[in-house]
């Protein structure tokens, strides 16, 4: 998207977007603000390690919700953020993890 396409695409978002959407936009944000090379290089990681673990965990496989970049926000429960987070810990340890809650949020 272009960053006219992007700006309107943020005032008139819906519910029905998927986190693959919501991700591009984010990845849009990221570029365009005000932040360093390092920075957005680091961002754009985090995002790619929240991808590639998610299907690994336990519990989203049980329930089929594997595929986080094709689902709406609203399919996911608290309950499969928190496996989520869970799983990441043991693999990327409590300070990696609470970066990546921290930057996720933080935009």
């Amino acid at each position: 998207m272009q960053a006219k396409n992007h700006a309107t695409h943020a005032l008139n978002s819906s519910a029905k977007e998927t986190i693959g959407e919501l991700i591009e936009l984010y990845k849009f944000r990221i570029d365009s603000g005000n932040l360093s090379p390092k920075t957005i290089r680091k961002s754009i990681a985090m995002i790619g390690s929240v991808l590639k673990s998610w299907p690994q965990v336990p519990e989203n496989k049980t329930t089929g919700k594997t595929h986080l970049f094709d689902l709406q926000p609203r399919e996911i429960s608290f309950d499969e953020l928190l496996a989520w987070r869970n799983h990441y810990r043991k693999n990327h340890g409590p300070d990696y993890t609470n970066k990546t809650v921290s930057m996720l949020r933080k935009r």
